[in-house]
């Protein structure tokens, strides 16, 4: 009789969840996580961390949820790529996640006009009225252009000043 004894080792836990992620360019980041889940065949308690280019950036537990840091904010109107890998730890085996890219999809917003500046003019004043307007997609220029109304007496240049236009009156 011949007897083969079969020692257990110790797995190396495999991912089960390392999904790529994709958020709008609003999110709040303390409300944004995601789920990373790896197993461990010895039922070892598994352990994560974060590893890669945008590691400093975020965070994961001992649950496998990955937020952004405190410190982090995102400008809204920017579209941003993040790379991250996780490393799952089992007593002495890890591995590392296929790499995780979270993709912050820009929202295009309306700019905002806040005032007109003055909103009338005595007869035969000069007529300049000064636009506010702002638009939280930072990188987009302002452009501005009269649609309604009167619009055939009335031109804006590119500050957004009203005037009237030569020989009206």
């Amino acid at each position: 009789n011949i007897t083969i004894n079969v020692n257990d080792v110790d797995d190396a836990p495999v991912f089960i969840n390392d999904a790529n992620q994709t958020v709008t360019s609003d999110v709040n980041v303390s409300n944004f996580s995601f789920e990373v889940k790896a197993s461990d065949e010895d039922n070892d308690s598994i352990t994560y961390t974060v590893m890669g280019t945008d590691a400093s950036m975020f965070e994961v537990d001992i649950n496998g949820i990955v937020i952004f840091k405190n410190t982090v904010s995102i400008n809204r109107g920017i579209a941003h790529t993040y790379k991250i890998k996780i490393v799952a730890s089992a007593n002495t085996k890890e591995v590392e996640s296929n790499e995780i890219t979270i993709s912050v999809i820009k929202i295009e917003y309306a700019p905002i006009i806040s005032s007109f500046t003055p909103t009338s003019v005595d007869e035969n004043e000069t007529l300049n009225i000064v636009t506010n307007a702002s638009d939280q997609n930072t990188e987009d220029n302002l452009t501005y252009s009269i649609l309604d109304g009167d619009s055939s007496l009335f031109e804006i240049n590119t500050n957004g000043i009203i005037t009237l236009k030569a020989g009206e009156s």
